[in-house]
């Protein structure tokens, strides 16, 4: 096993530049980036593989984070909904409840 190297600043710039046109490499565009910037062949294969991971993990905590934001906003849409007065009682302590989005059952006029 050999020791890490960590990539330059360059390599990493040249290498990121290449993955947002295509996060793939076929055999003769790995070869040639491996010599412009003097990695081995799977070095820069490995980094693609790593870097293509990378972003679904990143995908995946997005998506994560959407669901979850979308969960707790119907969640509380559904508590207005199922007990309105309860809400209306206490804007008071809320001030702000009637301008939250998803809460137009809300009459400020009664």
């Amino acid at each position: 096993r050999y020791p890490r190297i960590p990539f330059t600043s360059h390599q990493i710039s040249v290498l990121e530049e290449r993955f947002q046109r295509n996060p793939y490499l076929s055999s003769e565009e790995a070869t040639i980036l491996s010599q412009k910037l003097q990695l081995a062949d799977v070095k820069v294969k490995i980094w693609f593989q790593n870097r293509r991971a990378r972003k679904r993990r990143e995908e995946m905590g997005q998506i994560k984070k959407e669901k979850k934001k979308t969960e707790v906003s119907d969640s509380v849409n559904n508590s207005v909904k199922s007990h309105p007065q309860s809400f209306v009682a206490s804007s008071h302590l809320v001030p702000y409840l009637y301008i939250t989005p998803g809460c137009s059952i809300l009459d400020t006029n009664k």
